[in-house]
């Protein structure tokens, strides 16, 4: 192997050398670039992960509240009702009671239809 044959192989493995290493550089911009995205794409989930945690947790003590507030106005409905169906069973009792006073003072007046009746029929004959 002649010397400038040397010297031309020894330049041509210079090159790929180089080439090798602006390529393997270049590589490695790349991989760092993606490994920040990636570490950028963990952070973002982190913090929705965390968001949609707070958010749950809210919504479970709001649910909490909101079935505490079902609760009390079941509870108040409920007393209502009593209220209303204590009245209603006592409008009933009064309307029954003053139905069977009118029944009363119906065949009171039958019977004195009755008795005036039978006096007429007495005084005529």
């Amino acid at each position: 192997m002649q010397p400038t044959e040397f010297i031309q192989r020894v330049r041509t493995l210079e090159w790929k050398l180089e080439a090798k290493m602006i390529k393997e550089e270049s590589d490695y911009h790349d991989l760092e670039s993606v490994v920040q995205q990636v570490e950028q794409n963990l952070e973002l989930m982190t913090a929705q992960v965390s968001n949609f945690k707070h958010e749950n947790e809210t919504l479970r003590s709001g649910q909490g509240a909101s079935l505490t507030v079902v609760k009390q106005n079941t509870n108040v409905a409920l007393q209502n009702l009593h209220v209303v169906m204590n009245s209603a069973q006592a409008s009933i009792k009064q309307l029954v009671s003053r139905a069977e006073t009118l029944n009363l003072v119906a065949e009171i007046l039958k019977s004195i239809d009755r008795i005036s009746e039978i006096k007429d029929k007495e005084d005529n004959s």
